[in-house]
Parts: structure tokens; sequence; C-alpha cells
């Protein structure tokens, strides 16, 4: 059976850990530069900057990047629209070879890119490499599907494509890909918390033969650039992936048929455990499933519904592993996770524990021993009992915090699934053909997970080249 929750290594380090480490000294030393807007090849400075830090040391100060300023975003869709003609008059297999070139270089640098998301977001070393393979599958799936194109090219126009935290690179970067291949421009605007990744992606993109505006960088702390650029009518299509009000938001600023519209929103990614399952098993996976990224993917698990005859064994096997789980730097090999994105996300976690106390099982604190007081870990919680309309029952909120709800038989918990914020997915846990039929053909997510964790499914599930053709 496979282990899910990491234990730390007793072993020596690996080539890969060799090339891991290396690769976070050196961006952890390099000069903190000043990081402006890149529009149609050219350097566009504010004068008004803002300071990013890390999440794991609130003394790590990864780079000073500028405020847009007002109009930006109708000036980098015109940047892009000019380029658009070059771009797209180049013949497909010019495209090919560019754009493999681009895919071979990012595959080359996966080890300081990983540890430029760790040093970010706070990643696990682990995570933030399968962040870089995640990538990498998804390049190579699009570079297939564009050589077995035979003719049929048919780009359609200028992009906007939204970060977030959540998957700070290989959502973003996987749809930008993929419209360039395809011939369209790209306005790519990458979470405000972790640019860092995005801009060195883009200097090694912009160095591969695309024309000047094919693709524009801005970064928008405050939202207004944001909502500018997706309101665009020259648009042709809006990729977005994150939570909250403002990803939510973007799903129905544009009211124009034509604009094609890619989202993956955070959300609950609830599970049912069946009797019919493996309760060990399970346990393992749904804690990987919520707590991988202190419960901040975008196919993160915040919810588990258990049948009423097994809940009280689940629930003992699920505390039991649960206590196993290590938190800390997530640069060290083993470390299960590491801390939430930013000291106002730490903050609302501690909040809603404080709300939630009667119900809480198991952890839900701020972490400050040793150097963790300088940044911001909390202990992953779980909380069971809580009243069925409770907003931790309903709604996700992109922190580590996974609530175990009763049911009194299948259908009692496929209501309790369908009634929250499920996000990308939702999955079960049994060995019942019957009732993995009843599961998949009544929840209303998109995706499924079966007999395995939610964090299978990866970021990017669904990218494809024909999302960004005509």
């Amino acid at each position: 059976m496979k282990d899910f929750v990491s234990m730390p290594s007793e072993t020596g380090a690996s080539e890969e850990d060799r090339k891991f480490n290396a690769a976070f000294e050196a961006i952890l030393n390099m000069d903190r530069s000043d990081y402006p807007n890149w529009m149609g090849g050219i350097m566009f400075a504010s004068g008004t900057d803002f300071q990013v830090g890390s999440p794991i040391d609130n003394s790590i100060i990864i780079g000073q990047f500028q405020e847009p300023e007002a109009g930006m975003a109708v000036r980098a869709v015109s940047f892009a629209s000019q380029a658009f003609t070059e771009w797209s008059s180049l013949p497909l297999s010019i495209r090919i070879e560019r754009m493999r070139s681009i895919r071979d270089d990012l595959v080359r640098g996966r080890y300081r890119l990983a540890a430029a998301i760790c040093i970010s977001v706070g990643m696990t070393r682990k995570e933030a490499l399968a962040e870089m393979d995640r990538l990498r599958e998804v390049m190579d799936g699009c570079l297939q599907d564009a050589e077995d194109m035979e003719g049929k090219d048919r780009p359609t126009g200028v992009w906007a494509v939204i970060g977030s935290y959540h998957s700070p690179v290989a959502a973003p970067i996987s749809s930008t890909f993929a419209a360039l291949l395809a011939g369209n421009t790209v306005v790519l605007m990458p979470s405000h918390l972790c640019p860092l990744p995005t801009y060195m992606i883009y200097e090694m993109m912009s160095r591969k033969g695309l024309p000047d505006g094919a693709l524009n960088l801005l970064l928008d702390r405050r939202g207004k650039v944001q909502k500018d650029l997706v309101d665009n009518p020259e648009l042709a299509g809006v990729c977005v992936s994150g939570s909250g009000e403002g990803s939510e938001e973007m799903m129905f600023a544009q009211v124009d048929p034509d604009l094609r519209f890619h989202a993956e929103i955070k959300g609950m990614n609830p599970a049912v455990i069946s009797q019919r399952s493996d309760l060990k098993y399970a346990a393992e996976a749904v804690l990987d499933s919520a707590f991988s990224y202190s419960g901040q993917r975008l196919d993160s698990c915040s919810k588990v519904v258990v049948l009423d005859q097994h809940y009280e064994q689940f629930l003992n096997i699920l505390m039991k592993a649960a206590s196993r789980i290590t938190v800390g730097d997530p640069a060290e090999n083993g470390v299960f996770t590491g801390p939430v994105i930013n000291k106002e996300m730490m903050q609302r976690f501690l909040d809603l524990m404080d709300g939630a106390r009667p119900w809480l099982l198991m952890g839900g604190e701020r972490l400050t021993k040793d150097f963790l007081g300088e940044g911001c870990f909390v202990r992953p919680a779980i909380l069971a009992g809580l009243p069925e309309d409770h907003e931790l029952n309903t709604m996700d909120h992109s922190l580590p915090i996974l609530c175990v709800q009763r049911a009194s038989d299948l259908e009692d918990a496929i209501e309790k699934v369908n009634a929250c914020e499920f996000g990308l997915s939702a999955g079960i846990f049994t060995k019942d053909e019957k009732e993995m039929e009843r599961f998949l053909a009544t929840i209303n997510a998109d995706n499924a997970y079966v007999n395995g964790p939610s964090t299978e499914l990866g970021p990017a599930s669904k990218i494809s080249l024909a999302d960004f053709q005509g």
C-alpha cells in the first residue's frame, strides 16, 4: 500500500536532492532585482513598486515589483494584437520548432524554477518539482497535438492568462504555452504573491524567437488592471486559475458568447468514504489530498463525507495517520508540508479555528518553534461534527482545513457533496462498481477521482491545444 504521508528521510542525499539544493542556494543568494512590466518587448516602470517576500521567512525578500499604471491593460492587448499578425502567419512547423525549444529550456531549468517556486510560495521540494513536471507533461501533450493537426491551424487572437499561487507555474504557463503554440498572442498576469517564477520563465521565452508583443507580462497587486484586462473586448479568450471572489467574478465578467473561457477554480474537492473501501488507504489518500501544499493546491480536498457505519473507525485511523505529518522548512527533504502563502491567510486560518474550536480534533494553531515563527506556518486542522450548514462544511478557504462529515448512506453522502463549493472535482473510495457508477452519474463536479488522492488530477488537467484554436 502506498504511504502518502511523507516521513523524514534517513538516507543520504540523492542526485536530485543535490541538484535541488544547489539551485535553492543560487536562488536564495541571487541579486534582488527590480522587476518591471513588459509590453511589446519593452520594460515599463510606473515608479510605484512593492516588495515581495517569502512565506518561509519574513526576512527573505524576493524582489521589488512594479505596480502597473492605469491604461496598461489596454496597451498590453494592443501590443499583443500587433504581434498576432506576424506570429499567427508563421507556418505551424516553425512555431512548433520555436515552442519546442522553449519547452527544452524550461525542462533544463527544472531545478532552478522549482527552487524559485519553493521560496516564493512555500511548496516542498517534492511539490515544486512536481509542479515543473506537470508543466512538462502539458507542453509535451500540446506539442504532440500540434504535430497531429495536419494543416488544421486556426489561431484565434489575443488571450489573457491570469495565474494564482495555487499553481504558480503549471496552470498559467501551460495555458500560455498552448496559446502561443496555437498561433495566438498572450498577456500574462501572474499572482502578485509569487511572481518570481513567471518572470524567470518570461525571460527564457522572450529569448526564443517570439515577436515583440507576442508575450506580455503585467503584475497587478490591487486587481484594477486585472479587471480591465479581462473586460477588454479585443480578447479572444481568457484562462484563469485561483480562488476567492476575484476569480469567480471573472467567470461572469464577459457576456460575449464568442469569448473563450477556461477556468480552474479552487473548491472543496470533497471525497466520499464508502463502507466498501480500504479505510487505511483512504485515510492516507485523504490526508495527502487535504494537506499537501498546506491545502492550497487547486485540487486540495477540504471535506470528506464518511458513511455512518464506519465513521468512528475511519476517524480514528485518520487521526493516527495525521499525527505523523511533518510541518517545517519546505526546502528540507522529508518535510510533508510548509507554510501558508502569507500573513493574511495565516491570520484567516487562526480566526476560522477560533470560531470552530468546539469541533476541532487536531491542529489549528500557529507554529513558532525554532525558525517557524519567522514564517507563516500552521498546524493543519481536522474538524468533525460541525453543524451541517457551517461555512467550513460548504465553502473552501484555500487553507489546511479538513472537515469530516457523517452520512447515513451513499445518497446522503452525494447530497452533501453536491451541496458544497466543490470546485474542480469530487471523489469516492469504494470497491463496489455500482457505487462508483452511482457516484459518477450524480455528482456535479467536472472531474472525478476514484480510490486515490485528489492531487492525482493535477493543475491544467484539461488544457489541450484545441482549447486555443478556432
